[in-house]
C-alpha cells in the first residue's frame, strides 16, 4: 500500500495494477469480483465518480489483503474524503496523518519488509537448533540452496531488528524475542506466501514421498464460521510447534504451510 497517498483510491489503483503486471488479462470485473463490489460502483469509485463508506471501505480493505495499519489509514483516508460533516473528515484526515507518520518512523519497517518477504529468514531462525548447525555464512546458504550474500544479509537484518542475538560460538535466536506481522506491509506477507507455496510445489516433484505430507480437502462451509476457522488453524500450529520442537536431536528444518481459501464465487448481483 502506498501510505504517502492521501488519496484512497490509489491503494484500488496500484493493487489493480499489480494483479494486471501479473495477469495481462485480468480485468477490472474480475478485480471487482475479488473485491466483493459491483464492477459498476468500483469503476464509479477508481474514477473518483462516487464514494465508499467507512463500512464498505472496511470490507473492501480486508479483501485486498491489507494489514492492520494499512486498514486503518485507509478507512481513515476514506472517511476525509466522504465524511458526512467537516469535522468528521478534519478528524479522520488528522487520524490518517498520524498513521502514516508513525509507519514511516518506523525504523525497522525496511528490515521487516524484507525478513518477511524472503522465506530463508525464518529458516536460519530455526537452523541453530540443529546438531551440525555451523553459524558460517556459507553452511548455512549451503544448506538453505542461497547465495553467500543472501545469507549474509538475511543474519545482519535478523540482527538489526532484534530476532539474532550473539553466542560464544557463532549465534542463536533470541530467546525473549517478539515478532508480529501486524503492521507488515501486505505486499510482503502476500510476496512471502507465494515464495512458501512454490516451494512446496517444487516438493511435490523433487522431495520423496517419506519426506513430506501434502494434503488438501475441500469442504462447504457458513462464512460466519470463518472467525472460527481460523482459530482452530492457528491453535493447531501451535500446538504442533510445541510438539516438534520437544526433540533434542532435530536435524532438518520443515514449512508448515496452511492453505484455507474459498474456491466457489460469489453468484453475481447478490453483493450489488
Amino acid at each position: 500500500m502506498n501510505t504517502e497517498s492521501s488519496d484512497y483510491r490509489d491503494v484500488l489503483r496500484t493493487e489493480y495494477a499489480r494483479r494486471r503486471n501479473r495477469n495481462p488479462s485480468y480485468s477490472l470485473r474480475a478485480f471487482a469480483r475479488d473485491l466483493d463490489i459491483a464492477y459498476s460502483r468500483l469503476n464509479e469509485v477508481i474514477n473518483a465518480k462516487r464514494g465508499i463508506s467507512a463500512v464498505a471501505a472496511d470490507r473492501l480493505a480486508m479483501n485486498l489483503g491489507l494489514s492492520e495499519t494499512e486498514k486503518n489509514i485507509f478507512v481513515a483516508q476514506v472517511e476525509a474524503s466522504h465524511g458526512r460533516s467537516n469535522a468528521v473528515r478534519n478528524r479522520a484526515q488528522a487520524r490518517a496523518r498520524e498513521l502514516r507518520a508513525q509507519t514511516e518512523q518506523n525504523s525497522i519497517q525496511l528490515d521487516a519488509f524484507e525478513m518477511i518477504s524472503h522465506w530463508y529468514h525464518y529458516a536460519i531462525l530455526e537452523l541453530p537448533a540443529l546438531k551440525e548447525f555451523q553459524a558460517d555464512p556459507q553452511w548455512i546458504a549451503d544448506r538453505l540452496g542461497i547465495s553467500r550474500t543472501e545469507a549474509e544479509g538475511a543474519i545482519s537484518r535478523l540482527f538489526r531488528v532484534g530476532l539474532l542475538r550473539k553466542t560464544k560460538t557463532g549465534f542463536e535466536p533470541a530467546r525473549d524475542f517478539t515478532f508480529s506481522t501486524t503492521d507488515i506491509p501486505s505486499a510482503g506477507l502476500k510476496r512471502h506466501h507465494e515464495q512458501i507455496l512454490a516451494k512446496a510445489t517444487d516438493a511435490i516433484h523433487f522431495q520423496d514421498i517419506h519426506e513430506r505430507d501434502l494434503s488438501a480437502v475441500t469442504v462447504a462451509i457458513d462464512r460466519k464460521d470463518i472467525p472460527k476457522a481460523k482459530e482452530m488453524l492457528k491453535t493447531f500450529r501451535r500446538q504442533f510447534m510445541r510438539e516438534m520442537e520437544k526433540s533434542a536431536d532435530r536435524d532438518a528444518v520443515y514449512s508448515l504451510a496452511l492453505q484455507f481459501f474459498r474456491i466457489d464465487k460469489t453468484p453475481r448481483g447478490k453483493n450489488e
